[in-house]
């Protein structure tokens, strides 16, 4: 669906070059230009992106030859693909349209075009033009490649997370023409996915979304992380529940895992029983923001053996099964039930219980991952910097 379209007379390549009627449109692909407004034959396509700006030749800052046309088209503008390049490599579009009021209309289209396309970080891009990536290693990037950004810097440089690398590409602001940012406003199915770690630890993370944009987001000891796949699949099958459809962007949905990452710590026993959250509270929490019903997560079966059993009993169920993260596929309840009987069946200290319980909540071995962080959402020491070219 166009933003905007109309005639508008368009320059040719030189100064001197004549006017020629234009039909144009702005959409979500960028800025197209038309032989007739049957839009058949396109005669140039101006790749807009979060770098573009537009301005009047009145502007004393307008670039390129705008001061030359100011006197005889005082309706004018001109359109910058990308003002992070060098001069005399910026692309360029002059353009008439002949009434003050019509430059004004396409002006405030344009600035709003821009606006949107800049990138945060759960958007998701495709590149459009191949190229090399601005990472210390170079990696080639061709077009229809999907990836997600995952950091924004100061210099408006990004870092995107592309499927099958190893890992995450930067893109330079004077490359991100070369990249569009992709709509994601299509409703998302969303699954609960319960990853063994083992027998009896059960690894609880959310997939929001099945097409080629499907993210899972997940809460472990390095924190919140957001990849295409789990961090923490251990071989075993993986067990999916539906539990409804949202139509939440992931821009949205990273915005929200990064205040929990900031506002919470890791605690295997989860709850807060110990001053922190686990995998499951991570989960129930991310549903309740998404509108989804929390009643059918089998974390309620969790919830109630705790009010018969006692937190007491439960922490030490967790202490005795080694992780707290116990959480049955189809009864979690009987299997947390049968565990603090177990574990109320052995002498177990309340000072050797807390130190048992310190101690596993620094085991960030055993499920730490490499995923992008909320509480971060920088590079890892292994990934490659960014290279000014």
């Amino acid at each position: 669906m166009a933003v905007k379209e109309g005639w508008l007379l368009k320059r040719g390549p030189a100064v001197d070059s004549a006017w020629s009627p234009q039909w144009c449109v702005l959409d979500q692909n960028g800025f197209k230009c038309f032989a007739d407004s049957d839009q058949q034959v396109v005669t140039c396509e101006l790749a807009l992106g979060p770098g573009s700006r537009a301005c009047r030749f009145a502007n004393i800052r307008a670039p390129g030859d705008s001061p030359k046309h100011r006197k005889e088209k005082p309706s004018g503008f001109v359109v910058e693909v990308n003002v992070a390049l060098p001069k005399q490599r910026r692309d360029m579009g002059y353009f008439d349209a002949e009434e003050g009021e019509i430059v004004t209309e396409w002006l405030a289209a344009i600035e709003g075009w821009v606006k949107a396309s800049t990138w945060h970080p759960g958007d998701f891009v495709c590149v459009r033009e191949a190229f090399c990536s601005d990472s210390e290693v170079q990696v080639p990037l061709k077009p229809g490649q999907y990836g997600l950004v995952v950091e924004v810097d100061g210099d408006g440089d990004t870092k995107v997370d592309f499927p099958g690398m190893e890992y995450r590409q930067w893109v330079l602001e004077k490359n991100q023409h070369k990249i569009r940012l992709e709509k994601d406003l299509e409703p998302k199915e969303v699954f609960l996915e319960i990853v063994p770690q083992n027998d009896v630890i059960m690894h609880w993370a959310l997939r929001i979304g099945t097409s080629r944009i499907s993210r899972c987001y997940e809460f472990e000891a390095d924190g919140v992380c957001m990849s295409w796949e789990t961090l923490l699949h251990k071989g075993y099958d993986i067990t999916k529940q539906r539990l409804g459809v949202v139509r939440k962007p992931h821009r949205e949905i990273t915005a929200w895992c990064k205040r929990f990452g900031a506002e919470n710590s890791y605690n295997a026993t989860g709850n807060g029983l110990l001053g922190g959250k686990n995998c499951q509270d991570f989960v129930v929490e991310l549903c309740e923001f998404l509108g989804i019903d929390t009643e059918q997560l089998p974390y309620r079966q969790a919830e109630k053996v705790k009010t018969v059993l006692g937190a007491g009993a439960l922490v030490a169920a967790d202490a005795a099964l080694g992780m707290g993260l116990v959480a049955g596929a189809v009864d979690m309840g009987a299997a947390v039930g049968t565990a603090a009987m177990a574990a109320m069946g052995t002498a177990v200290s309340a000072p050797a219980l807390m130190a048992a319980a310190v101690t596993l909540a620094g085991a960030g071995t055993v499920v730490a991952g490499a995923g992008m962080l909320a509480s971060e959402f920088g590079m890892n020491d292994s990934e490659p910097k960014k290279v000014e070219l």
